[in-house]
């Protein structure tokens, strides 16, 4: 679902910051976060300008985006130093709604905006090419539409349907497409001699999209001033997509890219929980979550990526639950074994507080906390803009941070939902800062497969050529053999290359209290992350 092939875990990385290694560590944690933010309520949020070198001077500048809402609509207006034209294409899996500003340059500090309440998930912009500025209305559920210019503005208005802001998209057939009307001026929308084009709510359905994610695109009707045309076309489904979208030939067989997969299907891994009768259980972390009533899995996460981190699973209100646009919980988990640096639950959490963007606000810096007689690193923080909330409990089980992520605008309902984590059931070594020995799982030990501790040793022969990290975690049982080896993601022909030849490595068995025990490492194949670059010196020229 939130993944194609080998790219998918990565909408999950961390953000950037002057490193790429601390890019991909951090856009998991706030690409994540928005995504799993649920957005009430009527503050305005705005993107303003600031400067940008190299423009056109002939192309009309954008500079302001902004969101407002009143009880019967939501308007996005755009603002620019000169006439807007604009293109409007309406898309599916997921509801969005592409404007497209041709012979426009965005000139904006921030590139997105949360939304601030149903239908609008958030906002995005971009340059999509040198002579078309692109704005994405993230929707949650298609509602009628229309477009507006008032003097050098481009308004667009979102009708609330409160009947609809829980339900799905209506699906039908193609062939069932309902002609696109134009709907009335009423008091408390533009003069008429403003409207651009206004759509009713499509009922129409588009096909699950293919590997190469062709789009499928929306008719449009003209109205008095201007006509709402198909935007650039977009290879791959993206919305900032540069070049032409191809169909599948006939006959095409699809093959699966860099994905999860393990040596044997009885050893648990860290992606295996579930939940069932409203309990998330983790046989890897020794993990049982018993929801609360009506709360349940939402979505399954995708592949763990090839920094380790892993979405395990989406929680929120059952769909006809009076909580469904109130909150959600996210459980994650970071792969101790491929940081690129030595971190546990403390050190994971305080970077975060120390890299948070400025839009973000401390509520409560890192603490340790007690829940069901286990150490928690909490940390809140919240986006006063969007008047919403994210509050992070994270522990450490077996060489992962294990992380409990709350969002919601009802701080009430968080601290409820805290609270019940005390029936939490947890192994005994989960801690905050490492971990103490437990004769029942093996022993986490980062870089152990390297020097003496290897005895034999044969290395894999990748002939195929991909340029991707191969993240693999292994088991060395008390005889010193690999008894498990779970690829965090692989192409499969590198799965089997690398199986058959870590089943040929000897270990020297590992004494714990004078007895041997198994271990539990990682190893990196294929093409190393880069390392971490020190900090940019300010004074350089």
């Amino acid at each position: 679902m939130l993944r194609a092939h080998s790219c998918v875990c990565r909408v999950f990385e961390r953000p950037a910051r002057r490193t790429q290694t601390a890019t991909k560590w951090r856009a998991l944690r706030y690409g994540c976060l928005a995504m799993t933010g649920i957005v009430l309520g009527g503050h305005p949020a705005v993107v303003r300008g600031q400067g940008f070198s190299g423009v056109d001077t002939t192309a009309t500048v954008i500079s302001s985006v902004a969101m407002t809402r009143d009880p019967q609509r939501t308007a996005i207006r755009i603002e620019g130093a000169g006439h807007l034209e604009v293109h409007a294409t309406r898309i599916q899996n997921p509801e969005r709604l592409v404007l497209d500003f041709t012979g426009a340059r965005l000139k904006v500090q921030k590139k997105s905006i949360p939304g601030v309440s149903a239908p609008v998930r958030g906002v995005r912009m971009g340059q999509f090419r040198p002579d078309v500025a692109r704005v994405v209305i993230d929707l949650t559920v298609s509602v009628p539409y229309q477009i507006a210019h008032e003097g050098n503005s481009a308004v667009i208005y979102l009708q609330v349907q409160p009947s609809d802001t829980n339900a799905p998209p209506a699906i039908a057939s193609a062939a069932s497409e309902k002609p696109q009307k134009q709907i009335g001026v009423t008091a408390t929308t533009p003069p008429t001699n403003s409207i651009s084009i206004i759509n009713e709510r499509s009922n129409a359905a588009t096909a699950p999209l293919s590997s190469s994610n062709e789009l499928t695109q929306p008719s449009t009707t003209s109205a008095t001033t201007n006509t709402v045309a198909e935007p650039s076309p977009m290879e791959n489904g993206g919305d900032f997509s540069r070049s032409p979208a191809k169909r599948l030939l006939t006959g095409t067989i699809l093959m699966k890219g860099a994905w999860s997969s393990a040596s044997d299907s009885v050893t648990p891994v860290p992606e295996g929980g579930s939940v069932n009768n409203s309990v998330y259980n983790n046989p890897y972390f020794g993990l049982r979550y018993t929801l609360a009533s009506p709360w349940t899995q939402k979505y399954s996460g995708p592949p763990p990526s090839d920094s380790g981190y892993y979405v395990l699973a989406q929680i929120r209100p059952a769909e006809r639950s009076e909580l469904t646009v109130r909150g959600s919980i996210l459980i994650a988990a970071q792969d101790l074994f491929f940081t690129p640096k030595p971190s546990n639950a403390v050190k994971l959490i305080q970077e975060i507080n120390d890299n948070l963007e400025p839009d973000y606000k401390v509520e409560l810096p890192p603490t340790v906390v007690q829940l069901a007689n286990h150490p928690f690193v909490r940390f809140d923080y919240g986006s006063p803009v969007a008047d919403l909330h994210w509050h992070i409990l994270a522990t450490q089980i077996r060489c992962h941070v294990l992380e409990f992520i709350f969002t919601s605008r009802d701080a009430k309902l968080v601290e409820g939902l805290i609270r019940g984590m005390n029936m939490i059931e947890l192994p005994r070594t989960a801690s905050t800062a490492g971990e103490t020995d437990e004769s029942n799982v093996p022993v986490c030990i980062k870089d152990y497969a390297s020097g003496e501790n290897v005895i034999e040793r044969v290395d894999p022969i990748i002939i195929e050529r991909r340029f991707n990290s191969i993240p693999v975690r292994i088991i060395i049982d008390k005889e010193g053999k690999v008894k498990h080896i779970h690829f965090l993601s692989a192409f499969p022909d590198q799965t089997k290359v690398i199986t058959d030849a870590l089943l040929q490595w000897k270990f020297r068995p590992y004494l714990r209290n004078g007895r041997p025990a198994e271990v539990e490492t990682g190893i990196m194949f294929g093409i190393p992350p880069l390392p971490v670059a020190p900090p940019e010196n300010p004074l350089r020229e």
